[in-house]
């Protein structure tokens, strides 16, 4: 632990770690500086158009229990409502395309499952977007997705009732208390999970070649790209740094060994960015409530260095409350949260100032820039 802890101290201070860096995706390395955006781009920005409206049509107070104290229910209630808008919203956006493009908001959907981390076999069995599964296939055969096809169906021929719910599937899998329900059922989804072609890209490739088989689609496209302001374009830096540079990780010396990896101004910003999306509205509980939190003593020196000197201090304080040496270990963390009385939260919910997350992305906007990293 003492070394990886001095790999991340000697990249975060500026120094390089060569022989961690070795086989890293060109945007991690140190150094690296972003050009143009490319036209896969169109692709997220098509994506997060969805996300908006699916967030803006959801209604979890509609699927509420009537028993709130029943966990598993409410989650599978709130599962059911983010799935069921799911066809309205690619269908809607299927009927504002020229005819021949019908299926691009599928594929931007697929192309978006296979292209962030985790695991698209999960995300097209159990997850919210499996609601869709069955009308995918049709669109992965028409547009030459045939190994994605055969491993999702495959997939979906393990569950002995697929049924409507997502939650209802996954709770085929595991139960709400982690332990395995169906031996065979998990092992044969980690099957198709291994067989999943992840990395080759087929769906953004053929929602791409949608795009530009239509000259006034594909302008319309270019002309969203070429408009994007930079906070759009940090947007579309930080989704690219998380999915190229940054690894799923469960312990503390695999996060460090992640950050140590890269150059210091993409490990900066991936700290930041974690930490800037927990304290909206600024209350840092929520930080510490997270994984990434791990990461503290690490984001404390940062926001030191960067002059971010308020929000140092709250991080700093927030430490505080915690047994010293803080604790690195999620479980740890979580057992101090749960003793804290109604005083020590309100603490916790008052360090902040009340513009801390402005602060901190404005600040991750300066060093993106000023690294060569914003995409140009």
């Amino acid at each position: 632990m003492r070394k990886a802890m001095l790999a991340v101290l000697l990249a975060l201070g500026g120094l390089a770690a060569p022989s961690l860096a070795e086989g890293l995706p060109p945007i991690c390395a140190r150094g690296a500086v972003s050009g143009p955006l490319p036209m896969a781009h169109l692709i997220q920005l098509e994506m997060t158009d969805y996300l908006v409206m699916h967030g803006g049509r959801v209604d979890f107070d509609a699927f509420a229990p009537e028993d709130l104290d029943d966990t598993e229910a409410v989650m599978a209630a709130y599962t059911l409502a983010a799935a069921i808008e799911w066809p309205g919203v690619l269908a809607d956006r299927a009927a504002e395309l020229p005819k021949a493009a019908h299926d691009l908001p599928w594929l931007v959907l697929l192309a978006s499952v296979d292209s962030t981390h985790g695991d698209p076999v999960w995300t097209l069995t159990q997850g919210a977007e499996s609601i869709l599964s069955p009308d995918l296939l049709p669109v992965m055969e028409r547009h030459g997705l045939t190994e994605e096809a055969r491993v999702l169906r495959m997939a979906m021929a393990l569950f002995p009732d697929w049924g409507l719910n997502p939650a209802d599937r996954a709770g085929q899998v595991i139960g709400f208390d982690s332990q395995t329900r169906d031996e065979a059922l998990s092992a044969g989804l980690d099957a198709a999970s291994r067989t999943w072609p992840k990395g080759a890209n087929r769906a953004r490739d053929a929602a791409l070649a949608l795009i530009a088989a239509d000259p006034a689609l594909l302008a319309a496209f270019e002309a969203r790209l070429a408009a994007l302001d930079d906070v759009g374009r940090l947007d579309i830096l930080m989704r690219d740094l998380w999915a190229a540079c940054m690894s799923d990780w469960w312990s503390p010396s695999e996060a460090d060994r992640a950050l140590a990896a890269m150059g210091t101004a993409q490990a900066a910003l991936l700290l930041m960015d974690s930490f800037s999306y927990t304290i909206e509205p600024p209350s840092i509980h929520a930080w510490f409530d997270e994984p990434s939190a791990t990461l503290s003593p690490m984001l404390l020196r940062l926001l030191e260095r960067r002059g971010l000197t308020e929000l140092a201090q709250a991080l700093r304080d927030g430490m505080a409350l915690f047994p010293q040496p803080f604790p690195r270990d999620t479980e740890a963390r979580w057992e101090v949260l749960r003793t804290m009385d109604d005083a020590a939260i309100g603490r916790l919910d008052a360090l902040l100032p009340e513009d801390a997350y402005d602060r901190a992305r404005d600040d991750m906007l300066r060093l993106a820039r000023e690294s060569g990293l914003l995409p140009g």
